[in-house]
């Protein structure tokens, strides 16, 4: 029998825990690199077009002849702007901003309100998306103080 000295068996441990980290840090490497690198494509223009006329459907309460006029609108926005995306981002925004303007010389005074509210909502969404987000305040050092707030009585600010 070959007679291992202390040496040798802690050379062989150290062999394979490094054989180890290697494999383990290129099958990592490996698996993670084609997910990190690449994001989802975009949906078609004709879906993100359909996804947008339900929504405004639902939310205006639109009549089958508004449908029809702003289905039109939609689509040419999507497409024009799936066109343009490769141009500049910038016309992209205008293409937008020219749809929601003939949308709203489609819509009634109730319906231009309602989708004023969901373009703010889609603007505040979308504020600082693809930035890393802000870092927040730290907790405040105040307690709740004895009658459940966290504001001191006049009382107690003089202290």
């Amino acid at each position: 029998m070959i007679a291992l000295t202390k040496a040798k068996v802690l050379g062989y441990l150290t062999a394979i825990f490094a054989a180890g980290v290697l494999a383990g840090g290129v099958g990592g490497y490996t698996l993670a690199r084609p997910k990190a690198g690449k994001p989802p494509p975009p949906p078609e223009p004709k879906e993100m077009a359909k996804h947008t006329i339900d929504r405004l459907e639902a939310r205006l309460k639109l009549t089958p002849g508004q449908v029809g006029k702003i289905r039109n609108i939609v689509e040419q926005s999507f497409a024009e702007a799936h066109y343009r995306s490769g141009i500049h981002f910038k016309e992209v925004g205008e293409v937008f901003r020219k749809m929601n303007a003939q949308i709203t010389e489609q819509l009634n005074s109730d319906q231009k309100e309602e989708f004023d509210r969901m373009e703010k909502e889609r603007r505040d969404k979308m504020r600082g998306w693809g930035r890393p987000p802000k870092p927040q305040p730290p907790p405040s050092s105040t307690s709740e103080l004895k009658d459940g707030t966290n504001c001191p009585s006049p009382g107690e600010r003089a202290r």
